[in-house]
């Protein structure tokens, strides 16, 4: 399931959900030398990361956070 996908809403990132938890796909926080993705166990760990990409100037629609956290209730 996609939370995210580049360009959606003026969207920076591409979360999805995967057998390795939540992606974030091709992610610009990571170091060169990484995978090119953010793998996050939790959804309150994914929020966090992507509160960082908003922090750094990226966009994340809101319906992003608004899905995570009523998946965590």
């Amino acid at each position: 399931m996609s939370y995210v996908r580049f360009g959606d809403e003026g969207a920076t990132v591409y979360v999805f959900e995967s057998d390795s938890g939540l992606e974030c796909c091709g992610c610009n926080l990571l170091d060169k030398d990484a995978a090119g993705r953010f793998v996050s166990k939790t959804r309150a760990g994914m929020v966090a990361h992507l509160r960082e990409h908003q922090k750094a100037g990226g966009t994340v629609p809101q319906h992003v956070f608004d899905e995570l956290e009523m998946e965590q209730a």
